[in-house]
């Protein structure tokens, strides 16, 4: 019998401590080294003052990890590029969205002044989207 069944089937415990929990057989190790994982994270500000206009920028990634000559050689004989695995708007509206950015869009990883850079436009105040530049799989 499942946890779910075993405890649903009951009365509302008193507290916490009367129930007992599952212990967890099989997990999903961390990796060894954080330092090869990378996050890229991009929050509009919201709290500009400047209304509701969308809005962008273009956000600096590591040269290094996102040239033509990375460790592995990930995009293979294609230009650099980050993809949009998640887009809040897009996920809000469904089928009907027609916005910047949507799930499955490549971004180009630029250069300029020996930087790379992504470039994000027209992101609606309190949105989130969320890009891998490691290339999506299946």
């Amino acid at each position: 019998m499942s946890f779910a069944d075993a405890n649903l089937g009951r009365g509302r415990p008193a507290a916490v401590r009367d129930v007992t929990l599952p212990r967890r057989t099989t997990y999903h190790p961390s990796p060894a080294d954080w330092r090869d994982e990378i996050i890229y994270f991009l929050l509009p500000d919201r709290f500009s003052g400047n209304g509701v206009e969308a809005r962008g920028a273009d956000i600096i990634v590591d040269l290094n990890l996102n040239s033509q000559n990375a460790p592995g050689h990930p995009w293979g004989s294609q230009p650099p590029f980050f993809e949009v695995i998640a887009n809040s708007a897009q996920t809000a509206a469904g089928p009907a969205y027609q916005g910047s950015h949507p799930v499955g869009e490549r971004l180009p990883a630029r250069q300029r002044d020996g930087a790379a850079y992504v470039e994000i436009r027209n992101v609606p105040p309190s949105e989130v989207i969320v890009l891998s530049n490691r290339p999506q799989t299946g």
